[in-house]
């Protein structure tokens, strides 16, 4: 007797009254607009509000005369539907670039009732953005871009954003594989194939399931009569199944026919990975007539529900670009509220590189996937952790059908606002590895994806040297950086002051000196400027070093400045020694949220601290009581060195405490934490340190993007700042770089590199310097004020660089290395002789004895008499120090000591001198001045 089949098809209703016709965009209706580029209007509805000069009616739309840094216009009050989701289509032509903002509001504006666009200098912009229901009278503002200039909105327009009733995608636990699976596999993982299901998979390591497919899935279709239909293949009456194995692949196909009586054919295959513990996954998906597509599960890979530890927590996660977690959920509100926080199915351009990673009880799971022209063939990764989407009660990793665009999907959707044509006859193609191996953090499934990937070329559209050196020496000599009254850490909105550092005349000598494309008035500027600003530091406030992002004492070591500044170092010693708590933490001053309507930064972690904050405290402590010779300073760092290693690889959290939450992961943090470390290999010699600052390094890879994710020549070594919001709400980082806080990890990769050298950690620094160079204001014919700067961030769609305007500084000081030149600081460690060597001088040649001895050739430094500090890392039993003149040292050579204290040495480089370090014996000599040659 023939059993007949119960199938379900679920039929879709839109909460709104459009339902597109097939092939056709949807008529919509109009629910306001105002077009401002037809005849003027009877009555201006938009107010000079602030830093306005003048709004008014022109013949292509509304003119906003913007002077200031914060320009905005009170609007029209609207009457409008409530509870209607909603699209604002505006169009906008600005004189300026930058990001413009509108506002809807009941009684006032606040930044959560807002939404931001790009206007583009010049050139018309249209943009369509989502809203939620508005109030039924609502009030807008716009916000053009900041500065002078001109702004013309030429129209606004709301219409209805269709939102559609989706089906319940909840699963049941997966059924057994069944009698006699396939298997495959060798080692720690094996894959377990159902013989009669397809897409029943099973991922074990060590003999424990960790991973599943589910034959269960939704595909969800526009039918021909226009009507949305979900179904599951699975209920259908199947055409063909066929699963086996063969040439070590297991390969299983499917075909059946949807509502429409379309065929489907579906193929995977799974094969062990050479050299890899995990399987790489082929998909192929063709339909015999063209179809409108809401939803296609490419693959999902579920990780079991954990019976060992209590779920939903995980040991870690990452999803770089998004998600770096510990122990708590994904798309959570913990770094960023609204719309934005919903990042399961993220777009392209937001995914910095394509892995997705849980790691608990001691493995991970790792889907990597391979991306064609930016997308995995209109493919997009989805991740729950924990799996909310399909409540499964474990974890949820994969890829789904049609890609996130903007725009594309409501927030907290799977379904976009509209199908996706997939044409028959054309497969939907993809693969992806799953990885599965021991970890206790992400950095082996990082580390795993870049060893086996690779890392990928440097960006090829960059400034030359000579091209580079031009716009710098503009940036210093020409820009907005520089005043009457000194120079600017940065411009904007006049929050940055003036001052005198001693790390700018130390920039420009460096390019009067080192670029010989340079032309002889522009190096003969640099020169003059230098000078200027070497006398006004020397008469001014000596503690003012830095005007970079990377600070430190390295600018007294190049000025040969002991006297000067040691006084300094030693205060700024004592007040940072006295910032941690019992803990061994740095509580972070999170000021001013009370009262001021912001939420406090530190609600959503679990302290007032963090290890970002904390790293670079200690990082800092290290590196001044080697300056200042303070072994008990030196000790008291070292102790919260050790109880910050103890604690374990947490996630880099809470670097930037003046506007991020304290929870939200940070790569200032991973640079802090390299620096903290490879500062505490210099201090000991202890190569624990060593390996602890390269595990570190791994942490800021997720933040780097390591794909080109949109067209333009910006993108590729890019870094995003932070996974979150600033003060929880706006701007967003995800997806927006901003490369200045790359730029300081970058310097401490090529701090590691110099200690322990690995292409890895160059060729990652080099490309984000690269990419900061395409960042910068470029040098044109006419000029731009902030030509040579670099822009705090760029909106990579529109490759739009805006937001404050940062010194050449923050970038130059990584080209030395870029170049495979001198760094403006070297540090070495001579690998036996106990000590450590730190300069501001050049280090010219190095050569190590069968004795143990090193000796170094020291040359002063951009015409300056440098500083070298010889620390010994056992004070009791210090290296045997002697130094020599060259032979082209010139000269009388005099005694070189300055300072001199037990197992601590500064010495002045005035001329070429040899240092020579022979290791401690069993009885230690006094350190000596006596001639001997290398």
């Amino acid at each position: 007797m023939n059993q007949v089949r119960r199938f379900r098809i679920i039929f879709l209703i839109s909460v709104s009254s459009i339902i597109p016709a097939p092939g056709r965009e949807a008529m919509a209706q109009v629910l306001w607009e105002a077009d401002y580029r037809e005849a003027p209007p009877q009555r201006l509805e938009w107010q000079a509000t602030h830093d306005l000069e003048d709004v008014r009616s022109g013949p292509e739309g509304i003119e906003f005369h913007s002077t200031g840094t914060d320009p905005y216009s009170i609007g029209p009050e609207i009457v409008l539907p409530v509870d209607q989701p909603l699209f604002l289509e505006v169009t906008v032509l600005s004189s300026r670039s930058g990001s413009a903002q509108i506002f809807y509001f009941e009684d006032h504006p606040t930044e959560n009732n807002s939404v931001r666009f790009t206007a583009v200098a010049g050139e018309w912009v249209s943009h369509r953005v989502a809203l939620p229901s508005l109030f039924n009278r609502t009030r807008l503002r716009f916000d053009p871009p900041a500065g002078e200039g001109k702004t013309i909105l030429g129209s606004l327009r709301l219409v209805p954003r269709t939102i559609w009733n989706e089906p319940d995608y909840r699963l049941d636990p997966p059924p057994p594989v069944g009698q006699a699976p396939f298997r495959l596999g060798s080692g720690d993982v094996e894959v377990i194939q159902s013989r009669s299901e397809w897409n029943n998979t099973r991922f074990s390591f060590r003999g424990r399931i960790v991973a599943a497919t589910h034959p269960e899935f939704r595909i969800i279709i526009r039918r021909k009569n226009g009507i949305p239909t979900s179904f599951i293949p699975s209920e259908l009456a199947a055409v063909r199944r066929s699963i086996g194995i063969q040439d070590f692949r297991i390969f299983s196909d499917w075909s059946f026919r949807d509502p429409d009586g379309d065929l489907w054919v579906m193929g995977r295959t799974i094969e062990e990975l050479a050299g890899r513990p995990g399987f790489r996954i082929r998909t192929a998906i063709e339909v015999s007539a063209p179809k409108m597509v809401f939803h296609l599960p490419g693959i999902r890979v579920f990780l079991p529900k954990d019976t060992i530890q209590t779920d939903p927590e995980t040991s870690q996660a990452v999803f770089p670009g998004l998600e770096y977690l510990s122990s708590e959920e994904s798309s959570s509100e913990k770094d960023l509220v609204g719309p934005a926080a919903w990042r399961k199915i993220p777009a392209a351009p937001l995914v910095t590189w394509p892995m997705m990673s849980v790691v608990r009880n001691g493995c991970h799971v790792s889907l990597n996937w391979l991306w064609k022209d930016g997308e995995a063939t209109g493919f997009s990764p989805i991740f729950d952790s924990p799996d909310r989407l399909f409540g499964t009660g474990g974890h949820v990793m994969g890829l789904v059908f049609p890609a996130n665009r903007d725009l594309m999907r409501p927030e907290g959707g799977l379904m976009p606002y509209e199908p996706v044509l997939l044409e028959p006859g054309e497969a939907l193609d993809f693969e992806v590895d799953l990885i599965l191996d021991e970890a206790e953090s992400v950095v082996p499934p990082i580390r795993d994806h870049v060893l086996a990937y690779g890392l990928p070329p440097l960006p090829s559209q960059v400034p030359d040297f000579d091209t580079y050196a031009r716009t710098a020496a503009w940036g210093w000599l020409d820009s907005v950086c520089r005043s009457e009254s000194g120079y600017h850490h940065a411009v904007w909105m006049g929050r940055f002051g003036a001052v005198w550092p001693l790390d700018v005349p130390i920039f420009q000598r460096w390019l009067s000196r080192h670029a010989p494309g340079l032309d002889s008035q522009s190096r003969e500027r640099l020169e003059q400027a230098a000078d200027e600003a070497l006398q006004r530091w020397e008469t001014g406030n000596r503690d003012q070093l830095t005007i970079g992002h990377i600070g430190g004492i390295w600018p007294a070591l190049v000025h040969g400045s002991w006297d000067n500044v040691v006084e300094g170092a030693r205060r700024k010693l004592t007040g940072q020694i006295q910032s941690f708590d019992s803990g061994h933490r740095v509580p972070v001053p999170v000021d001013g949220t009370a009262g001021t309507g912001q939420r406090d930064l530190a609600e959503t972690h679990d302290s007032n601290s963090t290890n970002g904050y904390t790293a670079l405290t200690i990082a800092n402590c290290i590196e001044l009581a080697l300056f200042t010779g303070d072994r008990d300073s030196l000790d008291i760092a070292l102790g919260h060195l050790d109880a910050m290693q103890a604690d374990g690889l947490r996630v880099p959290r809470g670097a930037q405490p003046w506007e991020i939450p304290l929870h939200t992961p940070d790569i200032l943090a991973s640079a802090h934490m390299v620096r903290a470390f490879a500062m505490g290999y210099v201090a000991t010699g202890d190569r624990t340190y060593l390996s602890a600052a390269q595990e570190c390094a791994w942490t800021g890879v997720p933040f780097v993007y390591l794909r080109q994710p949109v067209d333009g020549s910006i993108g590729v070594y890019s870094t995003i700042p932070v996974f979150g919001a600033t003060h929880y709400v706006a701007p967003v980082w995800i997806g927006m770089p901003v490369q200045w806080c790359g730029l300081v990890y970058a310097h401490s990769l090529y701090q590691l590199n110099a200690l322990a050298p690995d292409p890895i950690w160059k060729k990652l620094a080099d490309g984000i310097t690269l990419a900061g160079m395409q960042h910068t204001w470029p040098l044109t014919p006419e000029p731009d004020e902030r030509a040579g700067l670099l822009p705090d961030y760029v909106e990579l769609i529109p490759q739009l660089r805006d937001g404050p305007a940062i010194n050449p500084g923050t970038l130059q000081i990584n080209v030395p290395q870029l170049f495979n030149s001198q760094p403006f600081h070297p540090t070495v460690v001579p690998e036996g002789t106990g000590a450590a060597v730190i300069t501001g001088a050049h280090l010219t040649d190095s050569v190590t004895r069968e004795d143990g001895s090193h000796t170094l050739r020291l040359e002063p430094a951009l015409g300056f008499e440098n500083l070298c500090i010889v620390h010994h890392h056992d004070e009791q039993r210090p290296a045997t120090v002697v130094f020599t003149p060259t032979v082209d040292s010139g000269g009388d050579f005099s005694n070189p000591v300055i300072h001199e204290s037990p197992g601590f040495m500064v010495i002045r480089v005035s001329a070429p001198m040899w240092l020579n370090l022979t290791p401690p014996s069993g009885n230690t000599e006094q350190n000596s001045s006596e001639s001997s040659k290398p």
